[in-house]
């Protein structure tokens, strides 16, 4: 079994090809993201909106991601397509690398994003692959073991620019007189939250596909 080095430009480049390909689904998913959180945001009080806003946060992450990525993904799953959806799967996999990665940026930030960058592709071997939970992770950090410190910079790129994104619209928000308005300032943040989990579900199936280009089984390309 063998792995591919990915470069920089690869992965950005089929970043933006996924991103132009899909551009409808990425803005339907980024608008049902802000809408559902804005709603809870607006209509419970501070108690019941921080369990609600949990319970759709999860619910997003893993019927949402799921669903996302199968969109993306209609040709690899096409010899799994009548087996039940991994759901849980996928939650024990975000719980698991979540854990992993929150640890790794207490102890530096840097080992926490390098995590992130190895388990990146964990999703969609869960989606096109039938794999468990575990499995997908090991077989993200096997994939990716070539590439680690690419999609590293290429994580770290993108956080930085989501930050200046941010910084940016809250300036503009400022200067408008809208800082204190609470609905602007919901859906404003709602919007870039949706559009950073929306990006990183596509960046996870642009790094799977330039990584497994041909075929639909991951076995068939690196065993």
């Amino acid at each position: 079994m063998q792995t591919s080095e990915l470069r920089f430009g690869d992965i950005m480049a089929g970043l933006g090809s996924v991103i132009r390909s899909n551009a409808g689904l990425v803005l339907l998913a980024t608008a049902l993201i802000a809408m559902i959180d804005t709603v809870f945001d607006m209509t419970a009080d501070k108690a019941t909106s921080a369990g609600l806003g949990m319970f759709a946060s999860v619910a997003i992450s893993v019927f949402g991601q799921y669903h996302f990525v199968e969109a993306l993904l209609p040709g690899y799953r096409a010899g799994t397509a009548s087996r039940k959806r991994r759901y849980g799967s996928l939650f024990a996999a975000g719980f698991l690398g979540g854990l992993g990665v929150a640890l790794g940026v207490v102890l530096l930030v840097v080992p926490g994003l390098y995590l992130a960058a190895r388990w990146s592709i964990s999703t969609p071997f869960i989606v096109a692959e039938d794999q468990a939970s575990t499995q997908s992770l090991k077989s993200s950090w096997h994939a990716t073991q070539d590439s680690g410190w690419t999609i590293f910079l290429v994580l770290l790129t993108l956080s930085m620019a989501g930050l200046a994104v941010f910084a940016t619209a809250t300036v503009i928000a400022t200067l408008a007189g809208k800082q204190d308005n609470a609905l602007v300032q919901s859906l404003l943040t709602n919007i870039l939250v949706g559009l950073w989990l929306v990006g990183g579900w596509c960046l996870s199936v642009a790094i799977f596909q330039r990584l497994n280009p041909a075929s639909g089984t991951y076995e068939a390309v690196f065993d």
